[in-house]
């Protein structure tokens, strides 16, 4: 949204791990060794540490994208595994041949051992490497260990590298690891920057985006500093919103006010000049983003004719494998990749029928319609009404702070449409026209193999390509909002919030009738279920249910007989 407004070619602030952004600081540069170092022949297990959003995902990218001919990589993502599933992904990864519906822990691990035994007799070497190591459970910990057993007299065939957040070493160091913790045989703690490298890790951002000069006043640099604890993944977040609401209010460059203001978006409350791990907390995952519901830059203006969505808003990367999606999302995102005119939804069969009364518009119809709709708010409270709502009856300036006072969340955000139909709940869509004209619809269904959009009281349906031929990519939703508003609930919590945390789980599983209590207290066990949820739905298994995981899990829950409006069923 503001690319053009300071000259730039891309994002300078994505939370993607981008080698090509990629700082190398003292510290990324030792980092970025070890790991090197783990794929030579004298390395054979090495451990990189660090806080969440240090950068410990794009230094294994840029491992992988700069390591050694002769090296094969099995880079496992998912450490929520079993031993013998563990071993299966690292047997998929190599390609290696075994009976998928039989093949016991040994039969894998000698299919395993002959392949390194022949990938070593041609000079070549095998590494495995696993992200989130700090998830991996005490039992698959010691299938790991075992893997190093598989050896030469004067080497190792398997190199291991294990890459997780600090508690991962406190996990190594218990007594009953003691025999893993020993075989390693490098290890490092990837540290946040400071003061210095922080600048200069904002001038290489700009620099690879596009940027002619500095975005970012020094006594600016110096708050976010302060703010951010020399954390990248959340000084990309703060200055990826600083740059909205500095686009937002025309200036050329990001002053400390305006700093401070999206620093309080981002952690939505004020910030102290230290920063603690329960903030660190927020922004974790590998390749995900971190969305408050309900953070406004700029009110919506209810006396406009049309009311733009908000300038702040945070892109959410989909990198799930086409492949794996449901078949309305993959047919979705293969639109939105070729830009195909002719490409449409294909939807289940179970969606109910179009209605012959709605009239099917071109992309150009549908900007007509647009135009001719004098009804300021219609599309917001179109979908106050999908749930149940009277947006004229409710207070506040902006949609969110109504929806607030509904116990609703709201959220805003840009990406692809596939992002908004993985949600599976309305979306208000903005769209741009050609003369630059800003206005605003609301998705509503999938019907067949096109879109339900509502105007004012009209109903149309249009193609995908149609309507990706105007839209800008900003979208807002609305969603249930958990006991105490709370947005993320971590394991350790406790109270009312757990309770319906469980209960809305039992409901995602069709279990309608509840059986005993429900205990108040996030544990191991619930950990568990909401990391399997996460994995079903397509979402980093960090067992936190974040933002994301409760937005899914509000779409979820009609499976349990609540009535919750969804794109498709």
């Amino acid at each position: 949204m503001y690319l053009n407004y300071f000259g730039l070619s891309e994002k300078p602030f994505s939370i993607s791990p981008d080698p090509r952004f990629l700082y190398l600081s003292d510290k990324h540069r030792d980092g970025l060794a070890h790991l090197l170092y783990g794929t030579d022949e004298t390395g054979s297990f090495v451990l990189l540490t660090g806080e969440v959003g240090t950068g410990k995902t794009t230094l294994c990218r840029r491992m992988l994208s700069q390591a050694p001919e002769g090296v094969t990589f099995a880079l496992i993502l998912n450490p929520l595994q079993t031993p013998q599933e563990l071993l299966a992904s690292i047997c998929d990864e190599f390609q290696i041949d075994y009976d998928k519906e039989a093949a016991s822990r040994k039969q894998m691990i000698d299919s395993l051992n002959k392949w390194l035994l022949e990938n070593h007799a041609s000079g070549d070497r095998a590494v495995v490497i696993i992200d989130e190591a700090q998830n991996l459970n005490a039992e698959t910990l010691e299938q790991v260990r075992l893997l190093t057993n598989l050896e030469t007299d004067s080497e190792k065939l398997l190199k291991i590298i294990l890459i997780g957040q600090p508690e991962l070493r406190e996990i190594l160091g218990r007594p009953e690891l003691r025999q893993l913790n020993q075989r390693i045989t490098a290890r490092y703690h990837l540290e946040s920057l400071s003061l210095e490298e922080t600048h200069s890790y904002l001038h290489h951002r700009l620099k690879i985006a596009g940027a002619t000069g500095s975005l970012f006043k020094p006594a600016t640099i110096k708050k976010l500093h302060r703010i951010s604890g020399g954390i990248p993944r959340i000084m990309n977040l703060i200055c990826d919103r600083a740059l909205t609401g500095t686009y937002g209010a025309q200036k050329q460059i990001v002053d400390t006010r305006m700093l401070q203001q999206a620093a309080s978006e981002v952690f939505n409350q004020p910030q102290s000049p230290s920063l603690n791990r329960s903030l660190l907390a927020i922004i974790g995952g590998s390749f995900v983003a971190l969305l408050l519901g309900g953070v406004l830059w700029n009110y919506f203006q209810l006396n406009n004719r049309y009311t733009p969505l908000p300038t702040t808003v945070t892109a959410i990367p989909v990198e799930t494998e086409k492949e794996s999606l449901p078949p309305v999302i993959k047919k979705i995102a293969n639109t939105e990749d070729t830009n195909a005119e002719n490409e449409t939804l294909i939807a289940a069969e179970t969606l109910p029928a179009k209605s012959a009364s709605i009239q099917v518009l071109t992309g150009q119809q549908l900007i007509q319609s647009l135009d001719s709709n004098t009804e300021g708010n219609s599309a917001f409270e179109t979908i106050f009404d999908i749930w149940g709502f009277d947006f004229n009856a409710l207070q506040g300036d902006s949609a969110c702070e109504r929806a607030q006072q509904a116990g609703m969340q709201c959220l805003f955000a840009e990406g692809k449409l596939s992002d908004v139909i993985e949600y599976n709940l309305p979306a208000v869509l903005e769209i741009t026209s050609r003369g630059g004209q800003l206005s605003q619809l609301v998705l509503k269904r999938i019907l067949d193999d096109q879109l339900l959009l509502q105007m004012g009281d009209q109903e149309s349906l249009v193609h995908t390509a149609d309507l990706l031929s105007y839209w800008n990519g900003a979208y807002l939703l609305l969603w249930p909002s958990p006991p105490e508003s709370k947005t993320t609930i971590r394991p350790g919590s406790l109270g009312p919030t757990v309770v319906w945390l469980r209960r809305q789980l039992d409901l995602a599983e069709g279990v309608t009738d509840a059986v005993g209590q429900y205990q108040n207290f996030y544990n191991q066990e619930l950990k568990q279920r909401i990391m399997r949820f996460q994995v079903n739905h397509n979402l980093d298994p960090d067992g936190i249910a974040g933002e994301k995981t409760l937005i899914k899990l509000a779409s979820a829950v009609r499976y349990g007989d609540v009535n919750v409006p969804v794109l498709a069923e």
